[in-house]
């Protein structure tokens, strides 16, 4: 298998598949060819052997946000984490995602539970990425 940046149907999955990581919803299609414009704009300098790693975590259908929870502390700049920044970077610039991103009501005890909970649930979802990062670096 050989991925490269400029492959529409490989950078079309891959964007679903970390839109829905992250948000849990299909990708709308003004996001998604965002998505892909952007590569060519700020992921020029992607190494072949960072296109094979993240080709094969889209292959597996691994839990990506578990893996860019574990590379955002030990590899500010892998590709996984560079594509995830971008997509959020994108989505913020999109009227949809407003309520996603902004907190227009004051909530302190809903805020304090979410806070909670997304605490747990990081804490999990990077001990997740550790495994997942030992996994899939023994087949890549």
């Amino acid at each position: 298998m050989m991925a490269t940046m400029s492959d529409p149907a490989h950078l079309r999955a891959e964007g679903e598949l970390l839109h829905y990581s992250v948000f849990g919803t299909r990708i709308p299609e003004p996001v998604l060819k965002k998505y892909i414009e952007a590569h060519h704009y700020y992921l020029r300098s992607a190494v072949q052997s960072e296109l094979t790693w993240m080709a094969k975590a889209v292959e597996l259908g691994l839990d990506l946000e578990a893996l860019e929870i574990a590379l955002r502390y030990s590899d500010k700049n892998h590709i996984l984490v560079r594509k995830l920044k971008i997509l959020v970077h994108i989505t913020e610039a999109f009227g949809a995602y407003r309520r996603r991103f902004v907190n227009e009501h004051p909530q302190r005890l809903r805020a304090i539970t979410v806070l909670a909970f997304h605490g747990f649930r990081t804490v999990s979802k990077f001990l997740k990425g550790k495994f997942l990062l030992w996994r899939l670096n023994q087949f890549v």
